[in-house]
């Protein structure tokens, strides 16, 4: 009897496991989205290499009362994520001698629940399947113009940011 339970049990587990990957695989083409959208923001890590362009969204995200960290490489952000607790990681989609798209799944496998964003200088291909592979939350397309970049990051963090 102790033997027909388990392996009773370990069918009901392999059937939940199917049942997850039939859900991902028809979301493959969907923008990840969660209720994690709806939550707020109160730290964020800019993975960014630039000092000019990690000082301008540092001045954005501090002038709207958000903690900011720097992390100029995705070997920085790995011993910054944990402790900082940030809810929102911000990757420059265009980061020399890394890919933003692994930097970011890499994030989801610590915490599915992290926000990430990616911003780049014009939309990469296949966008749709790369959101939902990577975990990426949202694509911020600035045509490699800095002020375009602010004024797309101001819009998106003010509905993000706790109330005061």
């Amino acid at each position: 009897m102790i033997t027909s339970t388990c392996e009773m049990h370990g069918l009901d587990g392999h059937a939940k496991s199917i049942s997850f990957h039939n859900n991902r695989y028809r979301r493959l083409h969907q923008p990840s989205k969660s209720n994690r959208d709806n939550a707020t923001i109160s730290t964020v890590i800019v993975v960014e290499f630039r000092d000019e362009v990690y000082a301008a969204i540092a001045q954005l995200l501090k002038q709207n009362g958000l903690v900011t960290c720097q992390a100029k490489n995705a070997t920085e952000l790995a011993s910054k994520v944990v402790p900082h607790k940030a809810e929102l990681v911000l990757v420059n989609g265009t980061q020399p001698d890394e890919s933003a798209w692994l930097t970011s799944a890499k994030l989801k496998i610590v915490d599915a629940g992290r926000t990430v964003w990616i911003y780049a200088p014009e939309q990469p291909n296949a966008l749709d399947t790369w959101l939902s592979m990577a975990g990426i939350d949202d694509i911020i397309v600035y045509e490699d113009a800095l002020p375009l970049l602010i004024e797309h990051l101001e819009r998106r963090v003010r509905t993000r940011i706790p109330s005061s």
